[in-house]
């Protein structure tokens, strides 16, 4: 009975965590450089370039004035870095999260070279990084890739050694419980309080 109790609190308190994608549709295919920041989903975006560092296009062939002779294209808007610059994701509300994957390519088509950025993530733990590199052939096309080794953390930055085009950036956050699951939580703390004052005295051998 007692063990049944337990496990009841136990399944209240876990709630599931809130996955936002961040794909840069809400921007609507905006490709100019600013603002420097912009907010999608609870999450800002911002980058640390200088001028024609970072440009939202969600159609690379119809921008040829800077995707010349072309851009690595995902279908859908995305985010081109054009020179050495960093992009740092964190939530507006300044709690922490956890990041789990991203789409991610060479800015240029035909460019020939390799695709080298770093993510740096800063959180509860301290700082984690980690290299990623795409030969010249793979980063011409976005690959998907997933990370476990990302969570708990208060901003998340990404700095391209070279040219680079992100999407689809998957955060998760806890979620808030509703109301009526934080009174089942406190009702069944109750229930289990009750029953270990309840609970008879077992006696003490000598």
């Amino acid at each position: 009975m007692m063990r049944a109790l337990l496990a009841a609190a136990f399944f209240m308190l876990a709630v599931p965590a809130q996955a936002a994608v961040i794909d840069f549709e809400a921007e609507h295919g905006a490709h100019d450089r600013f603002p420097r920041s912009f907010v999608e989903d609870g999450v800002r975006v911002s980058y640390d370039s200088g001028i024609f560092g970072f440009n939202l296009i969600d159609d690379p062939a119809a921008h040829l004035g800077m995707c010349s002779p072309g851009c690595t294209s995902n279908g859908t808007t995305a985010l081109y870095a054009f020179n050495d610059s960093s992009v740092t994701f964190d939530l507006e509300n300044g709690g922490l999260f956890s990041f789990t994957a991203l789409d991610i390519a060479q800015t240029w088509l035909d460019s020939d070279r390799p695709l080298d950025v770093t993510l740096i993530g800063a959180g509860a733990a301290g700082i984690v990084t980690r290299t990623i590199s795409l030969g010249a052939q793979q980063a011409e096309s976005f690959s998907s890739l997933s990370f476990s080794d990302f969570a708990n953390l208060s901003s998340l930055t990404i700095r391209g050694g070279s040219e680079f085009a992100i999407d689809n950036v998957a955060i998760s956050t806890p979620a808030v419980p509703e109301p009526a699951t934080w009174a089942l939580m406190i009702a069944g703390f109750g229930i289990v309080g009750g029953a270990l004052r309840r609970r008879p005295l077992q006696p003490r051998l000598a």
